[in-house]
């Protein structure tokens, strides 16, 4: 149940958890469990993606995509380039393929 998981990635996103807080950002993208809040997924998205690492790449994806497409923010190609950038080097193949192919 979603409700139940947005509770439980809200408590362990609280105590510091990376993976929490952007699985609770993805609930709130796309309103499972909780009321779609774009602003707050992204709010979510840039407080799990600090780190340069595997655990960090799938916020950094998430935020270059909703940069591209201007979701819960204005269309900034030069913001979803860093973003994809970023989650490349974090080790994400389809961030890395989205560089490559110029689908930003």
């Amino acid at each position: 149940d979603a409700q139940l998981a947005a509770h439980w990635y809200q408590a362990a996103s609280l105590r510091g958890d990376v993976t929490a807080t952007y699985l609770l950002g993805t609930l709130y993208e796309k309103g499972k469990g909780v009321p779609q809040d774009i602003q707050k997924a992204m709010e979510l998205y840039l407080q799990s993606a600090y780190r340069s690492d595997h655990v960090s790449a799938p916020s950094q994806l998430a935020l270059g995509r909703l940069y591209e497409k201007g979701e819960g923010t204005a269309r900034n190609l030069s913001k979803a380039r860093y973003w994809y950038a970023r989650a490349s080097k974090s080790g994400s193949k389809e961030a890395a393929a989205a560089l490559l192919h110029g689908e930003h």
